[in-house]
């Protein structure tokens, strides 16, 4: 759902709360027209907590919602582990134009991967390998005489 603003001819503005459903924009919800600026921050409160309400109502909850205490978001936060995070897009751009050029028929994923890691991060093998390990989780696959 998001907040949409019409602006009529006289200079008012309507505030709507709209839903896309199939391609179209829906109007769950007018809220009223603004005619001036102190109108129009109201409404635009009141669509914000109609928002946030309905999303609390589906169940879905924002993790920047503020009407949590910091200590309950230190709790949440406490149990989260994060294990690890890799640099993956610019592996999968680059291997979409690997595949598309046709490369991707030599079904040698050594190769592809260093093809593309020089591509990315023009170092020597070596370094490559390291980086692969680094930023992608999958250097260790390779042997160093493998990548030679």
């Amino acid at each position: 759902m998001f907040i949409r603003r019409l602006k009529s001819r006289n200079g008012n503005i309507q505030i709507q709360v709209v839903k896309k459903v199939n391609r179209n924009n829906k109007v769950v919800k007018y809220l009223g027209t603004a005619r001036n600026t102190i109108e129009l921050n109201e409404l635009m409160e009141l669509a914000w907590q109609y928002i946030d309400n309905n999303r609390i109502k589906q169940g879905r909850i924002s993790f920047f919602d503020n009407r949590y205490s910091s200590s309950e978001i230190e709790k949440f936060l406490s149990r989260l582990v994060i294990i690890g995070t890799y640099d993956s897009l610019v592996f999968h751009f680059f291997n979409y134009f690997y595949q598309k050029i046709g490369f991707g028929k030599l079904n040698d994923s050594c190769f592809e991967d260093l093809v593309i890691a020089r591509i990315a991060h023009p170092v020597s093998k070596a370094r490559t390998r390291e980086w692969l390990e680094d930023k992608l989780g999958i250097g260790h696959k390779y042997s160093l005489s493998a990548l030679y």
